[in-house]
Parts: C-alpha cells; sequence; structure tokens
C-alpha cells in the first residue's frame, strides 16, 4: 500500500465516537507535517458521544487548499470498525487502499439484523476494492491485555 505521488496524500480515518478516531487524524496529520507536507484536517463528529459516526479527513500535499476530500479521491480509508468503513467507501478512489479492524460494534437500536448485516461487509469491501488489509481486533486486544495496558 503505496502512494503513486508521495508528496501528496488524502487519508479517511472513520469509527465511532470514542474508538480514538480523531487522536489517529491528529498523529496521521503531525506525521506528514514532520515529513515536511502542507497538511489540512477536518472532523465530523455528529453524535459521537453517543456512539455515533465519527469521520476524519486529512490531506497532505506541497499545497493544500481544501480540509475535505471530494468523494472518489481518498488515498487510504483506514477504519476501525466494519460498519463505517463501509459507509465511507465511497471517498476512496478506485485503486485506493483500505486499512479496516474487523470490530463489529451492535447498536442496540437496531438490534441482531445489523450483527448478521456485519458478516457481510467485509466480503462486500474486498469484492469493490483490491488493496484491502483486515487488523484483526481479538488478536490486537490480547496484545494489549497481556501487555496489561487496558
Amino acid at each position: 500500500m503505496r502512494l503513486v505521488n508521495p508528496r501528496k496524500a488524502d487519508v479517511i480515518i472513520a469509527g465511532i465516537g470514542g474508538q480514538g478516531v480523531l487522536l489517529a487524524g491528529e498523529i496521521v496529520a503531525g506525521v506528514l507535517i514532520r515529513a515536511g507536507l502542507s497538511v489540512k484536517k477536518y472532523e465530523l463528529r455528529g453524535i459521537s458521544q453517543r456512539t455515533g459516526s465519527v469521520v476524519c479527513h486529512i490531506r497532505a500535499a506541497d499545497k493544500v487548499f481544501s480540509p475535505v476530500i471530494p468523494e472518489g479521491s481518498a488515498d487510504f480509508l483506514v477504519g476501525f470498525e466494519l460498519i463505517d468503513t463501509h459507509r465511507y467507501r465511497k471517498f476512496l478512489k478506485e485503486d485506493g487502499s483500505i486499512i479496516v479492524m474487523d470490530k463489529k460494534i451492535p447498536f442496540y437500536s437496531m438490534g441482531n439484523s445489523l450483527i448478521r448485516c456485519s458478516d457481510n461487509l467485509l466480503a462486500a469491501l474486498r469484492r469493490e476494492f483490491s488493496k484491502v488489509m483486515v487488523i484483526k481486533y481479538d488478536e490486537i486486544d490480547q496484545c494489549f491485555r497481556l501487555a496489561n495496558v487496558i
């Protein structure tokens, strides 16, 4: 998963409130600034305090004019869970890369039907995009527990 132009990067980070989407956006923006790029960041929080959707747009280049990434032009889509990754896939360009955690977040208001729907979301992403990297949530959780981080 490499950039065609290392002097330009459009990154979308998506998840739900409390997962660290905004912190991840700060980290990615900081790394890109240290690489000598101009960076603009846009955050959409919505009802994030109630496990609502959170998305962060990060644009980096020699010159950046707008913080909002147009649909179909992001180089990377980083998803902290499957549902919002699927929801924001429209921002990814055709040859873009997805990095997604296989976490399924059940929403009480939608019941168990959402969990069954989530089982097909990863397959749908893989059908639509060729560059999909899956991070196993259970393995990360186990590593943190072994290290007594959480």
